[in-house]
């Protein structure tokens, strides 16, 4: 743009029916439908690529362990039948059970505090949501009580 030499190229914006053409079969790839994908709330996409995700790393974590149980075999071959291992070389015993990964952390401070605090909101919604439970129902019992009433009333002026 200026006398530097340096020309820029404008790059084209895509419209949002693009964009959505182009995401589209990303979507699909990861099993969501059509009618999801076009009709349905768009809050969905969020959550397929997420599990998408999640799929993703269970599928890394498990090529991962089975190249660990590859190598722990490898390791626990009997090289002596070749010939080919030191004198006085005894292999390792392949594991009789499977190798156990499950995380066994105590949760932090920060992750109590965020529990008890999504419990005390719970809590407050489920209150709230009583409160006004209560106060519409005694709105239209005060409403049914004028309505019966203003029957009597008029009953009673047509006698």
């Amino acid at each position: 743009m200026g006398g530097c030499g340096v020309t820029e190229t404008p790059q084209k914006l895509l419209s949002i029916d693009e964009l959505f053409d182009r995401a589209f079969p990303e979507y699909l790839a990861m099993g969501m439908t059509y009618e999801q994908f076009w009709k349905q709330d768009c809050s969905l996409v969020i959550a397929y690529r997420k599990a998408y995700k999640i799929r993703q790393e269970e599928i890394n974590r498990n090529a991962w362990l089975q190249g660990l149980y590859i190598f722990k075999a490898l390791q626990t071959a009997p090289v002596t039948v070749n010939g080919f291992a030191p004198k006085g070389y005894t292999p390792e015993p392949y594991p009789n059970k499977p190798f156990d990964f499950a995380p066994k952390k105590e949760k932090t401070a920060q992750e109590k505090a965020d529990e008890e605090a999504q419990a005390r909101a719970e809590r407050i919604k489920a209150g709230v949501m009583s409160f006004m439970k209560a106060r519409d129902a005694q709105k239209h019992e005060a409403e049914l009580k004028a309505l019966l009433e203003d029957e009597k009333e008029g009953v009673s002026k047509d006698v």
